[in-house]
């Protein structure tokens, strides 16, 4: 894969990397983003919290609109409308000869929905894997578009038959309620917050906050965020896949852990403000570690296992801790939640790097149809 990077990645790099530069004006131009995940619009995130992949397919077609392009976005969305300057289409009723730009978010057949196209883009949020079912593999090799991925945990989720296509390497920007937050004001009671999905190491932290932390920090809290979770507190039998992390998790409901349904961009960004750590289980499985970049960038220190893509957003003892065993995840947890001066120390290392803007991101995009 020939990589068109627009920047020096921060870690090695599987691909050869081709620079080019971002010019300050571009054309306008007509781009097409197209999804089949599930329904929601332009309206969607500011009524509830989005998966980090729709999310962004939100951010960067508002961001290109922002840009002069004129940009419409084709899927499941139950009816068309227009939500700051982007149209939004229902798959179903999808009619367009041509495009400048076309960005398939996930699925490459996607690329089939337009007939006549400038630029392809294949654009990856989430693991490669799917990419080894037949039709999919098909519709890539008959696209050939450029493969956008989030970094090197990702690059390896990939088929290798794929690898041959054009790549660029363009992490997921950071939204601007995360970038633009007020300085931590963490409570009195110290708080650390969990957005890892339920079996994806869950279980684990629950014990281990229980053993090795909880005990010697009786009055610290664990906030778990999860959908899956939330619903069966409230009343709704778990799905059988989540009945053990469910009983689990009740049962630490004594040592501090409360369960939180996930909250729009706006209502997370000061729950994270009052909290003091962010644990990240961490999974081989994890392709962006989504929620560890907007933590970071409101400026709330993170510990997480050096798995999957976690070891890609956090400077280790600068902006968080990448903990080897399960001594040093409870140790490093202690002394965040307890020693004000290493919180305020790495938060604000946290806020001073930031994040990508999704501005940033959308001339990224632009970059790759020249």
């Amino acid at each position: 894969m020939r990589c068109q990077c627009t920047s020096e990645p921060r870690e090695p790099h599987r691909t050869r990397c081709r620079r080019r530069q971002i010019s300050s004006y571009r054309p306008p131009m007509l781009v097409t983003i197209a999804d089949r995940s599930f329904p929601f619009d332009g309206n969607t995130p500011s009524e509830i919290a989005l998966p980090p992949g729709q999310k962004g397919v939100v951010e960067l077609a508002e961001a290109l609109a922002s840009a002069g392009h004129t940009v419409r976005v084709f899927n499941q969305c139950e009816m068309s409308t227009v939500v700051r300057d982007v149209s939004w289409v229902p798959l179903e009723e999808a009619a367009a000869a041509s495009t400048d730009l076309c960005i398939a978010h996930q699925d490459p057949e996607l690329l089939d929905l337009v007939p006549d196209i400038k630029t392809r883009v294949l654009w990856l949020t989430g693991s490669g894997k799917p990419l080894v079912k037949p039709e999919r593999f098909a519709a890539a090799a008959r696209h050939r578009p450029t493969l956008v991925y989030q970094g090197d945990a990702h690059l390896k989720t990939i088929p290798d038959a794929l690898l041959a296509f054009e790549g660029a390497r363009i992490r997921n920007g950071v939204g601007e309620a995360f970038l633009n937050a007020e300085e931590p004001r963490p409570s009195v009671s110290p708080r650390a917050v969990v957005t890892t999905h339920p079996l994806l190491g869950l279980e684990w932290l629950i014990g281990l906050w229980r053993r090795r932390i909880h005990g010697r920090l009786p009055w610290a809290e664990l906030h778990v965020f999860s959908s899956a979770l939330h619903g069966a507190s409230e009343g709704r039998s778990p799905a059988p896949a989540y009945e053990r992390i469910h009983a689990i998790v009740t049962a630490a409901e004594k040592s501090g852990v409360h369960v939180h349904k996930p909250l729009p961009d706006a209502e997370m960004v000061e729950f994270l403000r009052a909290a003091r750590v962010h644990f990240y289980p961490s999974h081989e499985t994890d392709v962006s570690a989504m929620t560890l970049a907007e933590s970071q960038a409101v400026g709330l220190p993170a510990i997480a296992r050096p798995l999957g893509a976690a070891s890609e957003r956090i400077l280790d003892g600068k902006t968080g801790f990448l903990a080897k065993d399960d001594n040093a995840f409870a140790e490093y947890a202690i002394r965040l939640l307890d020693d004000q001066a290493t919180h305020a120390r790495m938060s604000e290392h946290a806020r001073e790097r930031g994040g990508q803007s999704w501005s940033s991101v959308a001339g990224e995009f632009e970059a790759l149809t020249r």
